[in-house]
């Protein structure tokens, strides 16, 4: 039998036992492996499969997860790829980067050595295991698309009929693998090493970043409905000419005081041309942008709290008050990227999301005033706030069907947050105030997407507003594998969940594959199970 590094027994520490959110945890965790190479993560899968059942063995790269995929009593064992943290350039498969690498050492390390970039996400401590395979995006992706958009390559360990093996997978070797993997989630196939890309974005040189703080005061029905016009029109604008602009708005509830309003510009002189001219137009359309939301509601010099992502902006942009201040900061890029990469405190949280193909409507603008104005009891909704990022561009050129994740004609992607502190002595104190944050943003989501059944999910084939969930914000309220995960399992069916996450990529059609057929292919043993598995056999007995 092959060895692999791995801690047990005293070595096993509380900090193995929790992840980035502290609402879940291992407490029966017996064993962590540490793969170095590739053949560690072959050679550790090698172990395992003789020593646990398929649902008490989990993989961790950055260790950020919203639900208990990972930190649960179910789990015994864990794969933690932290030390895969090689990178290079290899002659015949490109640059390669190991998804021991969170998002910081992935930036610093293409942008260092090899001048390139890829479009992924702020969160500095966020690991590219499940990040990149849950596909991936940020602040470039509507100028480059999303992180798997790039990928031509992976490296993975899979387990089928209790025998592992390392495979490499693109587009002419197991191909139906390298489609499943490139936006599939992480453990849905197998252990995941390393990343090739042929080709990656030139780093652009500059990021501009401005802020708008728009304060609760004054704020109308009407008044927040025209923000979610004019933020549609305008942020979310897919002319190419726009790309290089990522804007979101930040809708934080009544008593954190304001909401706000971020845009991120990046210059590449190989685009832009001129860098005098394109500082000249951006000061223009960002006083521009200022003048249209003052226009509708009160405008603020005052920073508004930043409680999603990214969350470190307080000293940007229109801040700047004295009379001969830009309307935006200036970086360079790596800079820049530093600037907004803030992971925040670890704290206790629940989260949804969306993406939306169109401005929000009066009855949800409506549905939203009413929960994000109220304050139900029990609840702390200091840090708590829904967020529009706007999304499409580069995204919505890639067909629906060229990797798993199909929501390919979206203008927005909604993050939804509420995070709270469990700081009582007494546990029954800290259990209601969970209860009443969570019950409350359950409530909110529910209602404001009643006329789907309660979630973003499209009906029919094609909807005009909605087109499901992100699968790298897991909600595990949408439906999970069976019962012994949830008391709602009866109720949502993991089904209910991989539609609205994978949409027709999830049981395929004569035009797309089948995300559920390859699962079988490639894990049928479903190892590294979770609540919200890809199913591998009937949902009913899945976990």
């Amino acid at each position: 039998m092959s060895t692999c590094l791995f801690r047990e027994g005293d070595a096993i520490t509380p900090s193995d036992r929790q992840g980035f959110d502290r609402r879940w945890s291992a407490p029966n965790l017996e064993r962590v492996y540490t793969p170095l190479t590739a053949d560690d993560a072959l050679n550790a899968a090698e172990n395992f499969i003789h020593m646990y059942n398929h649902d008490e063995v989990q993989i961790v790269s950055g260790r950020h997860c919203y639900e208990n995929f990972i930190y649960s009593a179910k789990t015994k064992c864990i794969v933690d790829v932290t030390g895969l943290r090689d990178f290079g350039h290899d002659r015949d498969k490109g640059y390669y980067i190991g998804t021991g690498n969170a998002n910081w050492d992935m930036y610093q390390i293409l942008n260092n050595v090899f001048g390139k970039t890829l479009p992924a996400g702020s969160c500095y401590s966020v690991g590219l295991g499940g990040h990149v395979t849950g596909g991936g995006y940020g602040l470039l992706s509507r100028l480059y698309g999303l992180t798997v958009d790039w990928i031509t390559g992976v490296r993975i360990v899979v387990i089928r009929n209790n025998r592992a093996e390392l495979l490499y997978c693109d587009a002419s070797n197991h191909a139906d693998l390298f489609w499943a993997v490139r936006g599939g989630g992480g453990g849905n196939f197998g252990i995941i090493t390393h990343y090739y890309f042929q080709d990656l974005p030139r780093s652009p040189d500059y990021m501009y970043i401005s802020t708008i703080t728009l304060p609760w005061e004054g704020i109308t029905p009407d008044v927040l409905f025209q923000y979610f016009q004019t933020f549609a029109e305008y942020e979310c604008s897919q002319s190419e000419l726009t790309w290089n602009n990522f804007n979101i708005i930040h809708i934080n509830h009544k008593y954190t005081g304001a909401l706000s309003l971020s845009s991120f510009t990046y210059y590449d002189k190989t685009r832009q041309g001129d860098i005098n001219s394109f500082e000249r137009s951006l000061a223009l359309t960002t006083n521009q942008r200022k003048q249209r939301y003052a226009s509708i509601g009160k405008v603020s010099n005052t920073p508004a709290p930043h409680i999603g992502h990214p969350v470190w902006l307080a000293d940007n942009g229109l801040f700047l008050t004295a009379d001969d201040a830009l309307p935006y900061r200036k970086y360079t890029y790596l800079e820049g990227t530093q600037n907004v990469n803030g992971s925040g405190p670890n704290r206790y949280g629940k989260y949804k999301s969306a993406y939306l193909k169109q401005a929000v409507p009066r009855d949800q603008s409506d549905k939203y005033f009413h929960y994000m104005t109220e304050q139900p009891e029990g609840a702390d909704l200091s840090a708590t706030l829904f967020q529009l990022d706007s999304y499409g561009g580069r995204i919505n050129r890639v067909s629906s069907k060229e990797t798993a994740i199909a929501q390919r004609s979206s203008i927005a992607k909604v993050q939804y947050g509420t995070y709270w502190y469990e700081d009582s002595q007494d546990p029954a104190a800290n259990e209601a105030r969970a209860a009443a944050n969570t019950k409350w943003l359950h409530d909110m989501y529910s209602d404001v997407y009643a006329r789907w059944g309660g979630i973003p999910s499209p009906t029919a084939f094609s909807d005009p507003l909605v087109d499901g969930c992100y699968f790298n914000y897991c909600d595990t309220d949408i439906g999970v594998n069976n019962s012994e995960y949830s008391m709602n399992g009866a109720h949502y069916p993991i089904d209910k969940a991989m539609s609205a996450y994978f949409r027709d990529n999830y049981v395929g059609t004569f035009s797309h594959p089948s995300i559920f057929r390859i699962k079988q292919t490639w894990n049928p043993q479903n190892w590294f199970a979770s609540s919200q598995s890809i199913p591998a056999v009937d949902a009913n007995k899945a976990a």
